[in-house]
């Protein structure tokens, strides 16, 4: 729903995170449009340093200023200390930590693009 409780679109697609970030009709997403990013299960998991920062550059690039990534972090890919890092080098501030429950072995940061990014 929107902002007034009207039913918004929605639309899916596949793609790789690691490239610029597509609607489900495979339009380039445009610059500011999103008021939520989330990456759950791949940074975690999987990204090394290198990849975060070209995901983190992409969140940044369709974040609307004020708007919130929700981004996975854990000890088999990049960890929690440097998403804050990495998503601060792109104008991002860390809101929040948290778990699922207290066994989730994954922290999911929750950062807010500022007004202006890098």
């Amino acid at each position: 729903l929107d902002e007034r409780g009207r039913p918004v679109r929605v639309g899916f697609g596949a793609q790789s995170v690691l490239e610029e970030f597509r609607t489900s009709s495979g339009d380039r997403l445009p610059d500011g449009s999103m008021d939520l990013v989330n990456s759950s299960g791949a940074v975690g998991c999987h990204f090394d340093p290198a990849a975060t920062a070209t995901l983190a550059r992409e969140v940044v690039r369709v974040l609307k200023p004020g708007g919130i990534a929700l981004i996975d972090a854990g000890a088999h890919g990049t960890g929690p200390r440097e998403v804050v890092d990495i998503f601060a080098s792109h104008g991002c501030e860390r809101v929040k930590e948290s778990r699922s429950c207290a066994l989730d072995r994954y922290v999911q940061v929750c950062l807010r693009r500022g007004v202006t990014s890098s």
